[in-house]
């Protein structure tokens, strides 16, 4: 179970032969003990897994456990051993794997894809505000004769033509602000001393 979900996740099936054809066979496992089933696995492991069943036309049982992938930056461990599967067979995780996988980090909340948001929705204002901020920035004039989608696309604020959560904070029109983030604020806090932790005086909108 464990090494399935340090692997990305997977499912685990009962009452299906192993070898080819996979013939449906049938199961008495864990019958009418479905919810004590999920529950144990829960205490056992930490993981939360969704557990179904299915019948054929002859009324034959197939249990089927989903399991969910790993969180990022987490690995799931049985008796403190982490494991993975390698081939058919469950290994010791290498130091390799565990090491990259505890260095994973959250994606940047801004950098994600915002659905339902088009580049229509975007501030027209607010874009040419920026265009003009960044060319003189840059001391580059060339900068404000790109086309919009291109500039956004350069500035990763779309990707594949979707916009991201940072393009609706920058560029967002306030009625696409108040839908898609709508506890949100801005705050500006200064400091007299970059190296200071605690700020001077906020400003919040």
């Amino acid at each position: 179970m464990t090494a399935f979900a340090n692997e990305g996740g997977g499912y685990l099936v009962f009452g299906i032969k192993e070898s080819s054809p996979h013939i449906v066979v049938g199961t008495e496992q864990s019958k009418g003990q479905i919810g004590e089933l999920e529950s144990k696995i829960y205490t056992d492991t930490g993981i939360r897994v969704c557990i179904s069943e299915l019948f054929d036309d002859n009324s034959h049982r197939v249990l089927i456990i989903q399991i969910p992938s790993r969180p990022t930056g987490k690995v799931y461990k049985f008796e403190d051993v982490s494991l993975m599967r390698v081939g058919e067979e469950l290994k010791p995780m290498s130091d390799e794997q565990y090491l990259k996988i505890i260095q994973e980090q959250e994606p940047d909340f801004s950098q994600k894809i915002c659905e339902g948001v088009s580049i229509d929705d975007l501030d027209s204002n607010a874009i040419q505000r920026m265009k003009e901020a960044y060319s003189k920035k840059q001391n580059n004039p060339q900068f404000l004769t790109l086309l919009n989608e291109q500039i956004l696309s350069d500035l990763d604020l779309i990707v594949d033509n979707k916009v991201t959560y940072a393009a609706i904070i920058l560029l967002g029109r306030e009625d696409i602000i108040k839908k898609f983030l709508p506890q949100s604020c801005i705050q500006l806090e200064y400091r007299n001393d970059e190296s200071k932790i605690i700020f001077d005086h906020r400003l919040s909108f």
